[in-house]
């Protein structure tokens, strides 16, 4: 193991991108929260873009994916009745 990687380890890594990351994760999942987790990637990736984010949809999805959260799927709705033809 390198020194730089130890100090860089032992204090903590403070990038940028990190802590980007961080606060896009912990605001993803609040907004999941919020919308009782009805809430896919492009609803969110919507949200986050309202308030100020700027993020694409497929970062939002893979993140939600990573942190197992995921929207319930829609059912279509099928009809009952078959027509015949003869």
């Amino acid at each position: 193991m390198s020194e730089s990687w130890f100090h860089k380890w032992r204090h903590g890594d403070v990038s940028v991108r990190r802590a980007r990351r961080r606060a896009l994760v912990e605001t993803v999942r609040w907004l999941f929260h919020l919308h009782r987790g009805l809430y896919g990637s492009p609803r969110i990736t919507a949200e986050l873009r309202t308030r100020g984010w700027s993020v694409s949809k497929n970062t939002v999805a893979t993140l939600m994916a990573e942190l197992g959260l995921a929207a319930p799927r829609r059912r279509r709705r099928r009809g009952l009745t078959q027509c015949r033809l003869t």
